[in-house]
């Protein structure tokens, strides 16, 4: 359990500075998407932090395209 909190833990800080870095750059979600390759509503359970159906993996992999 301990492990899986950790984890959980992990994907909503990236998820935050996935966030922040698109708040910093004046980006909304459609750009976000669109520079992520990915469709809109994944970005806005991202923005929204419902991270839930997003594996660490990917959202580690978002973060570093953008640089974070």
């Amino acid at each position: 359990m301990i492990h899986e909190t950790y984890i959980e833990s992990m994907k909503l800080d990236v998820a935050r500075a996935i966030k922040s870095y698109a708040e910093d750059n004046k980006m909304n979600q459609v750009d976000m998407a669109y520079l992520l390759q990915v469709g809109q509503p994944r970005v806005s359970k991202v923005f929204k932090e419902d991270v839930a159906g997003i594996t660490l993996d990917r959202l580690l992999i978002w973060a570093y395209d953008l640089g974070i």
